[in-house]
């Protein structure tokens, strides 16, 4: 019984007799859609730990340019000023630390599955987030790659579906040639060529 049940989920979904299959869809799904769960690629953490230091920098410099302008226009004492920025400057190490390790972290807990019939990716250390998207709901598809993704070999696949509250879903930390491959598929089960 348990053998049966994994041979039905080995082989692909089929159409119901007299309802329509997707156009250019085939019997065989691709080897990449095997089910099985897959991890992120590492580049991912490096261009996660970019993007996060560009936002602390810009943050960090904002505060203390708060913090700067607040004591030549206040009235304060260099006592205040002094446990002021010690206060900031101990915040801003703290958040520092974890911007570079929380993209480690997160890597540990992120990951995709491509099925026959569905997508899935799930990711989040705190607030943990799944989603699976089904192969009848996806509209077009896009694979986004800047310069940092690009130089640390990984890329973003956004898939755009029908009759969701968010209509586009990212799937980013994939190869860009499995991206691109999976895009194609996408293109060629749901009949679309808006990519």
């Amino acid at each position: 019984m348990e053998d049966r049940a994994e041979q039905d989920r080995a082989l692909p979904a089929q159409a119901a007799p007299g309802s329509l299959s997707p156009v250019g869809a085939t019997s065989i799904p691709p080897a990449f859609a095997d089910g099985a769960a897959r991890q992120l690629e590492h580049g991912w953490i490096v261009a996660s730990l970019i993007g996060r230091l560009i936002v602390f920098a810009i943050l960090g410099a904002a505060a203390f340019t708060a913090l700067f302008t607040a004591f030549v226009v206040g009235d304060f004492d260099r006592q205040t000023f002094v446990v002021a920025t010690a206060s900031v400057g101990a915040f801003v190490v703290l958040v520092l630390v974890l911007a570079i390790l929380w993209p480690r972290w997160e890597y540990d807990r992120a990951g995709y599955r491509i099925r026959p019939d569905r997508i899935e990716a799930w990711s989040g250390l705190v607030f943990r987030r799944s989603v699976s998207v089904p192969i009848s709901r996806v509209q077009y598809t896009d694979v986004r790659q800047g310069p940092v993704q690009r130089s640390n070999g990984i890329a973003t696949l956004v898939v755009h579906t029908a009759g969701t509250i968010s209509s586009s879903v990212e799937f980013p930390g994939l190869p860009p040639d499995l991206a691109r491959e999976v895009r194609d598929w996408l293109v060629a089960q749901t009949g679309s060529d808006a990519v």
